[in-house]
């Protein structure tokens, strides 16, 4: 683990440079697809609403389905037996999708909007 929290920054780092450097590669017809450019209109959303969905469903599994919790390296994980975490992970991402969208929609984009009016005037 502490070979990836070195190396992924510099993957995104390579990334971006490539990006600005090339600008007419295929990497940035890659990046510039809609799923993507989507995803990056929502990402702040995104940011803001993924800790309180994982919170909701960590109290869900502990609380409901009554899993246990396992002490790693000074931290609680949820003790998901591997299909459970895997359906859980497949409820978790649409479920951090759609709740972006909605507040990007009715929270971020409407306040960004105003706030450009009140910086015009």
């Amino acid at each position: 683990t502490q070979a990836w929290s070195f190396l992924l920054p510099l993957l995104g780092a390579a990334v971006i440079l490539t990006t600005v450097s090339f600008p007419n590669r295929a990497l940035v017809g890659l990046l510039s697809c809609r799923p993507l450019m989507w995803l990056g209109k929502v990402s702040y959303s995104t940011y803001m609403v993924h800790a309180a969905i994982v919170w909701t469903l960590t109290q869900w599994l502990t609380l409901i389905m009554k899993v246990p919790h396992v002490r790693i390296a000074d931290d609680n994980f949820v003790a998901t037996p591997p299909a459970l975490g895997l359906i859980t992970l497949a409820i978790y991402i649409p479920l951090v999708l759609i709740v972006s969208y909605f507040t990007f929609k009715w929270i971020e984009d409407p306040f960004r909007k105003k706030a450009k009016q009140l910086v015009a005037m």
